[in-house]
């Protein structure tokens, strides 16, 4: 076996990657040595002898001067970036979903070692936590850890042939890919399940405390007729055309009056970005329109809520038409009693 490298030693120990045999802790407690005085041996001592046959990896004999007594010590280090656990690491990163032994690092990899020696390495990248080992020490997979994988193999797969060009590029752009996918998927489940949030709190609201609480309430909206107040309503909830008529009028709140009072027709975004645009303002004059004559309303009161927010082109829109709008958020987080 190879002597110890003493450059790579002196580096981990500069690192603060040492591991303490609890025998050498018991033996600097009792005799009242400080761990930084063997710190300082490494770091600068004199290697006076090799062990390169040592198990389960090569180590030295070190001698320095501590307050000028003289103090040996022995360390033995594994350099685990070498060649060989370099391509173990890139082939258990790019088989990760699955436990890899021994036998088939060694016939897959062609390496240069015995089982034995193999072993050695595997545990040694297990206890720097690089690797993760199997139910017995026969089997070892990849670290689940996407960062260190992208960084390993970015870093070090220029100088070893273990994949082919690309490789990185093209797992990394599917795994993009497939995880946007799903992004994507979710965030409009989101923004779905939001959206019937919004529209819920404010059906509430509106059911059940705007009556009591008018002067609060008409102070969250802006363009309402001089003469509006929220009334005790026979039901609110979202409207639906029926398909026997010809256009798809779909509104997110119909309000109808038990007695006297505007009815409310609504629509409610709940966006993060995007404004609501004059486009949309059209489209909800129009549902306006088609609804109030369906239901055969006479006074109805539009009301569009945007969290976001409104363009300036939507504001003139919605203010010209005599359509109610609100972006302040107390309709979603108000609670009454």
């Amino acid at each position: 076996m190879k002597s110890l490298d003493i450059a790579a030693l002196r580096k981990a120990v500069r690192k603060g990657r040492i591991e303490w045999r609890k025998h050498a802790l018991q033996r600097l407690a009792e005799r009242g040595i400080p761990q930084k005085d063997v710190w300082e041996v490494l770091q600068s001592g004199e290697r006076i002898e090799d062990y390169p046959d040592d198990t389960p990896y090569p180590s030295a004999l070190f001698l320095g001067f501590v307050a000028y007594k003289p103090l040996h010590a022995v360390a033995a280090f594994d350099k685990i970036n070498q060649a060989h656990a370099k391509r173990i690491v890139l082939y258990l990163c790019k088989h990760r979903d699955r436990y890899v032994t021994r036998k088939e690092l060694l016939e897959k990899l062609n390496l240069n070692m015995t089982d034995i020696e193999l072993e050695q390495k595997l545990t040694a990248l297990v206890k720097a936590d690089i690797i993760l080992q199997g139910p017995s020490n026969f089997r070892y997979r990849g670290v689940n850890d996407n960062i260190f994988d992208k960084v390993f193999r970015g870093v070090y797969d220029d100088e070893i042939s273990l994949l082919e060009e690309g490789d990185i590029y093209q797992e990394y752009k599917a795994m993009y890919e497939a995880l946007k996918a799903k992004y994507d998927k979710l965030l409009g489940q989101f923004n779905y399940h939001k959206g019937y949030y919004a529209e819920y709190y404010i059906i509430r609201q509106l059911q059940f405390h705007a009556h009591k609480n008018n002067d609060f309430f008409k102070s969250l909206i802006k363009n309402l007729p001089s003469d509006f107040d929220f009334v005790q309503y026979r039901y609110v909830w979202s409207f639906n055309a029926s398909i026997i008529y010809s256009k798809d009028i779909k509104v997110d709140i119909l309000a109808r009056p038990i007695e006297t009072g505007y009815a409310i027709i609504g629509e409610v975004k709940n966006r993060d970005i995007k404004k609501f645009s004059i486009e949309e303002a059209k489209a909800f004059h129009g549902k306006i329109k088609a609804v109030m004559e369906l239901e055969e309303i006479d006074r109805a009161v539009g009301f569009m809520f945007s969290r976001k927010g409104f363009t300036d082109e939507a504001i003139n829109y919605l203010i010209t038409n005599a359509i109610a709008y609100s972006d302040d958020e107390r309709w979603l987080d108000v609670e009454f009693v």
